[in-house]
């Protein structure tokens, strides 16, 4: 459902769940990829999805999405965000939580902020930075900043990012990565 209200707010939610009707159920295999593996698709009726955004004003978006399990009701997934704008600066807020998942190797409820920013330099040059903080370990997740040109059609930058210790893919690492993208009239974005 999406709403727009008098002087540019708008509000937008969504629900829904997924049913497996007949056939095995490719999900419910164990694979390497572990694509189905506690996913909440391996079962005959999906987790249920949950979401709503919006702006009530102008320069603000909030946004919020949950899935939960229909059996129990307990919480799988939960997302807050908050990004905004203040006059040529673009910020935002995010908090995630990643409820245990043994299957996955997963064992502990994972809590997570993220704070991030970006500085126009010249012209469409933007000088971008965000750092992470696990609140369940109560240490910084990851932090990165990037310089990245982007004119609306073509995107393109280089940027250092850092680990902490609790980070779950690759804790305690350094990367250095480039980008470049190509975007179309529609927002669609090509780019590696």
């Amino acid at each position: 459902y999406l709403a727009n209200f008098a002087g540019g707010a708008w509000l937008e939610v969504m629900a829904g769940e997924s049913f497996h009707l007949m056939g095995p159920n490719a999900f419910a295999q164990i694979d390497a990829a572990q694509l189905g593996n506690a996913s909440g698709l391996e079962n005959t009726a999906s987790y249920v999805i949950l979401g709503a955004k919006g702006s009530p004003f102008a320069g603000l978006d909030l946004g919020a999405k949950l899935s939960l399990d229909p059996v129990d009701l307990s919480v799988h997934r939960a997302a807050l965000a908050a990004p905004g704008r203040y006059a040529q600066f673009p910020a935002g807020l995010d908090y995630r939580l990643i409820a245990a998942e043994p299957a996955r190797g997963i064992f502990a409820d994972r809590h997570e902020v993220t704070g991030n920013v970006a500085i126009p330099v010249l012209d469409y040059w933007k000088l971008n930075g965000s750092v992470g903080w696990d609140l369940a370990a109560n240490s910084w997740l990851d932090a990165s900043a990037s310089l990245i040109y982007d004119d609306g059609f073509l995107s393109y930058g280089g940027g250092v990012g850092a680990t902490g210790p609790t980070h779950r893919v690759t804790p305690n690492a350094q990367t250095f990565f480039v980008t470049f993208r190509l975007k179309g009239p529609d927002g669609f974005k090509l780019g590696f």
